[in-house]
């Protein structure tokens, strides 16, 4: 995505809701190296035992918290299993005339999570073949990583 460097932390949190196709219900907070910021807290949220700790995200510009190539932000979204999305400044660049921002430029996956998961964990264990309930034995595991390795020394 590219953003303005002036958006303000609650208008990326409208951003993000668009693009994973959120409906805006629930808590969420931005964690910078500068602290915590988020909107209003919900009972019963993870957001809402770390409240001491968090800022209003209004008037917040992202430049403030991850002004420079290289930095970034954590997005988190939810009650009790929340979703993290970590933001990475890779460029800063100048706004190009004519170009409305924010703006996508490209994306990777079959679908985005939208609200019918409750988070992350719901959400891969959806998605997995296997299902969540696969019992997995390290020591078997262990042994079919370790058969396909092999030495090779160059002839002489």
């Amino acid at each position: 995505m590219e953003l303005p460097s002036t958006i303000t932390l609650d208008q990326l949190h409208e951003v993000l809701q668009w693009v994973f196709d959120w409906s805006n219900f629930g808590p969420h907070s931005f964690v910078t190296i500068h602290g915590e910021f988020g909107g209003p807290v919900w009972p019963m949220s993870r957001a809402s035992k770390r409240a001491t700790e968090r800022r209003d995200e209004a008037g917040i510009m992202l430049a403030q918290v991850a002004g420079e190539e290289g930095s970034g932000l954590a997005y988190l979204r939810g009650f009790g299993d929340e979703w993290r999305v970590d933001i990475q400044v890779e460029k800063i660049l100048a706004a190009a005339p004519g170009v409305g921002y924010p703006r996508c430029t490209a994306g990777q996956g079959e679908e985005v999570p939208g609200d019918r998961y409750d988070g992350v964990l719901e959400f891969n264990a959806d998605r997995d073949p296997f299902g969540a309930d696969v019992d997995l034995d390290p020591e078997e595991l262990a042994d079919e990583i370790a058969h396909p390795a092999t030495v090779i020394i160059p002839g002489q």
